[in-house]
């Protein structure tokens, strides 16, 4: 999102933008992945009472209009971005003092942009 944002300021145009990978993603597949993720058991529960009915499985954001302004698309993949997310909090509850994101520590990018924002 850093890139994004420093492309954004960039840009000598206004308005709204979308910024994101394009691609859409079920909050069940972030919860999964999530879960996944996770070094302890976890187990989600639905409560029927908070579904709202008609609500899309699914969103995607167009950024068409981002990328042509700026040229900017997500390098870094949702699954990186959210064991990153994990890894800060972890380092955080645990009073560490390394809060770079893994993937930079190890000085490696991850491929793809499934989901990716930053």
């Amino acid at each position: 999102m850093a890139r994004a944002y420093a492309a954004a300021l960039a840009m000598n145009d206004s308005g709204t933008f979308n910024v994101g990978s394009g691609t859409g993603v079920a909050i069940a597949e972030i919860l999964d992945t999530l879960i996944g993720l996770a070094r302890i058991p976890v187990r989600a529960e639905l409560d029927p009472e908070r579904v709202r009915g008609g609500d899309p499985t699914r969103l995607a954001l167009d950024v068409t209009r981002f990328r042509q302004k700026t040229g900017w698309s997500p390098r870094i993949s949702l699954v990186q971005s959210l064991r990153d997310t994990l890894d800060y909090w972890r380092a955080r509850v645990a009073g560490g003092s390394s809060l770079t994101p893994t993937h930079e520590r190890a000085g490696t990018r991850a491929a793809g942009t499934e989901g990716g924002t930053r």
